[in-house]
């Protein structure tokens, strides 16, 4: 039998405030274990007032990426060497990624919509489409915008 960690065992992590409800940990682990990948994801409490020494820590301990949620999805921006167009766009990261101390976000939010639909085949160009006021809601209404002919996005 596989041992469950070991000196290879690669970091994930959530960063966010509060984290203890948080379902991520169950789900990723779960996965990692039923696709036989040697990680663990864990949750880790980040906020304005640890923000930096959470980043600090992340690159010393090679935390090779992770879930970013509120209450710091716009607080970690400045953390980054690298953040995509769309979450430039949107003014927040939801998901990063270390690469050998160079930390890499990327917001996701408004993706998992836009991936969703089009798996179903449900058409949302030229549409008018509802979505919520908060960051989500956000990053959902660039993303479909983005995949409308008409404007100029990404």
């Amino acid at each position: 039998m596989k041992p469950i960690c070991n000196s290879e065992t690669e970091l994930y992590c959530i960063l966010g405030d509060p984290v203890t409800h948080c379902k991520s940990t169950v789900m990723h682990n779960l996965a990692f274990s039923q696709l036989d990948i040697n990680a663990v994801f864990l949750a880790f409490l980040c906020n304005q007032d640890n923000i930096s020494q959470v980043f600090q820590s992340v690159r010393a301990l090679d935390i090779k990426g992770g879930s970013i949620t509120m209450p710091v999805k716009k607080a970690a921006m400045p953390f980054m060497d690298f953040i995509s167009k769309d979450a430039q766009l949107i003014g927040s990261v939801n998901v990063f990624k270390n690469i050998n101390g160079r930390l890499e976000g990327y917001n996701t939010d408004g993706l998992g919509v836009v991936h969703f639909l089009q798996s179903k085949n449900i058409p949302f160009t030229d549409k008018t489409v509802l979505v919520g006021a908060g960051g989500a809601g956000q990053s959902i209404a660039i993303q479909l915008a983005a995949r409308d002919k008409k404007s100029g996005y990404l």
